[in-house]
């Protein structure tokens, strides 16, 4: 099968640093056949180190016109970009992935999903971190039936960040079974701290155990000290798994294998991008709740197969 015609929209560090590493080991499932950047000496420099027949061009308009592109990467920044984009190169008949988070509203998120369906094109979400080794092993031991019947899971990482905490909701969703019902979002900022020592998180109940809380926690004490949580926790009628806090680097192989197969071999893309408007509706719920001090109900989710 022939190799993928790949245009590129932000050329920053999430294509050099991220993408193009993998981009690159993979030469048989893509070819990069466009860049652009608002910056133009980004995309000319991506463009020169992926080689030929990588092009740069004036503009997006110009990127999706090219009928030898077939998929548009959206690594623009800041995040707040991701809707325009992704909804522009969707209209224009080509498949998108578009990194996380998808988008900065639920109503956005469907609104990308309706173009693609109407497109008749695939839409998927760079949620890359589902293949992280601390997650794929916490699933697999929750799944191994050694906990018993999963009760409760808690998801914890320091920072409040959205664009993290697309990541870490997915985490938490990942973990839970059936569909949501009633959301509890809660947020305290500590009166000197920086911008990592607010607390915020959401407490999810679904129709089915277990019962999801993920957190975004201080990472120090007033004093300096850190303060360490498990990054999952979780918790079955027989025993309980926890699983430390770790950084590592993300493994975005089987994302782009499965994104390669599902354009030539028409397979389910590797992200349901449902699951990535998910994450947003709840991050949106979360504050919502937090700000009138009350549960909601979660009348607008979205089931994924």
């Amino acid at each position: 099968m022939p190799p993928v015609g790949v245009g590129i929209v932000g050329c920053a560090h999430a294509c050099r640093d991220l993408h193009r590493p993998v981009l690159a080991k993979q030469p048989g499932f893509w070819e990069i056949r466009a860049l652009y950047d608002l910056q133009r000496e980004r995309a000319e420099s991506e463009a020169a180190l992926f080689g030929q027949p990588a092009e740069v061009t004036d503009s997006l308009e110009a990127l999706l016109a090219r009928e030898e592109v077939e998929l548009v990467l959206v690594l623009t920044k800041p995040p707040t970009t991701h809707h325009e984009v992704a909804l522009k190169a969707l209209q224009a008949g080509k498949h998108v992935m578009v990194e996380k988070p998808m988008a900065q509203t639920t109503a956005q998120c469907d609104e990308l999903i309706q173009a693609a369906r109407e497109a008749g094109v695939l839409l998927t979400v760079h949620q890359n971190r589902r293949w992280d080794d601390c997650f794929t092993l916490t699933r697999a031991v929750t799944e191994s039936g050694r906990l018993g019947e999963i009760k409760f899971v808690r998801v914890c990482m320091p920072g409040a960040g959205w664009d993290w905490g697309s990541h870490i909701v997915d985490w938490g969703l990942g973990l839970s079974q059936g569909n949501l019902e009633w959301v509890t979002g809660f947020a305290v900022r500590a009166e000197k701290g920086n911008d990592e020592q607010g607390f915020c998180g959401m407490d999810l109940v679904f129709d089915r155990a277990p019962h999801v809380v993920v957190e975004f926690l201080p990472v120090a004490h007033a004093t300096g000290e850190p303060h360490v949580f498990p990054l999952f926790y979780v918790l079955g009628d027989k025993d309980f798994y926890a699983h430390p806090q770790g950084a590592q680097w993300p493994n975005m192989f089987p994302f782009y294998e499965g994104l390669y197969r599902a354009i030539r071999e028409g397979v389910a893309v590797p992200v349901d991008p449902r699951g990535s408007r998910n994450v947003i509706y709840c991050l949106e719920m979360m504050g919502e709740s937090a700000r009138q001090g009350r549960p909601l109900q979660a009348d607008n989710w979205l089931p994924v197969d």
